[in-house]
């Protein structure tokens, strides 16, 4: 059955408006986001000590008003504006008088680098006694990365390569290196004869067995040197949070 013609304006008037708000709405959403991620994450939570955006954290000054017993959990650390931020993740815990399992006085501080540990990555993973190789992939919302997949450990033998490395100034040489100007098709084996001789292969997990990360203990302390420079995280028994 065919609809009046008053009914047809109105619904066409009603689905113009729909339309116009819709794309109202969505520019004010887009415009919003935009300007809660225009500063980026500045905000340093005082109790797990980690970078944060604007909406993810809160002053502290009614938290210590009403709760002054997590004084002790709580670092003398001011940043956006010269104020004391706590995020929200540490604030729920603060609430209800319970230690924030990710706090830095639940034993989650890595240790100070000191001046002469600048390492690049390269070196990092040279020098790592355990090497993870791991699938890295943007998650849909956020496109922040997570691992996907399984975690290969593999145990690296660092022995030989700190023997070799670094190299002596009567060992040092030129590296020959062939641009592909033509095709991506074009031969990688474009050594002489004569020159393999002075090839240097540094492979140092090269034909180790890999390792279950449930099974070795400290695999993630020894596949990031860089992080946490050969020192290892408290067990559960020695924080006052257990944490998984």
């Amino acid at each position: 059955m065919n609809a009046s013609p008053e009914k047809r304006s109105k619904t066409n008037e009603y689905k113009r408006e729909y339309r116009q708000g819709h794309k109202t709405s969505m520019k004010f959403a887009i415009n919003r986001f935009h300007e809660i991620v225009n500063q980026g994450p500045l905000y340093v939570c005082m109790c797990c000590d980690q970078l944060w955006y604007k909406h993810s954290v809160r002053c502290t000054n009614k938290l210590r008003q009403s709760k002054a017993d997590i004084v002790k959990y709580l670092l003398n650390k001011t940043s956006v504006r010269n104020k004391e931020w706590v995020c929200q993740t540490c604030s729920r815990y603060l609430m209800k008088n319970e230690v924030p399992p990710c706090s830095i006085a639940n034993g989650m501080a890595f240790p100070v680098k000191p001046d002469f540990f600048d390492l690049n990555e390269l070196e990092c993973r040279l020098l790592a006694p355990r090497i993870a190789f791991q699938k890295l992939m943007q998650v849909p919302s956020g496109r922040q990365l997570k691992i996907h997949g399984n975690i290969v450990n593999v145990p690296a033998d660092v022995s030989h390569t700190v023997s070799i490395l670094p190299r002596l100034q009567n060992q040092t040489a030129t590296i020959k290196v062939k641009r592909m100007l033509n095709t991506m098709f074009t031969a990688t084996d474009f050594l002489e004869d004569e020159e393999r001789q002075n090839i240097l292969n540094i492979a140092p997990g090269e034909g180790n067995r890999p390792l279950s990360v449930f099974r070795d203990k400290y695999c993630e302390e020894l596949a990031y040197p860089g992080i946490f420079l050969g020192q290892a995280h408290p067990d559960n028994k020695q924080r006052l949070a257990n944490i998984t």
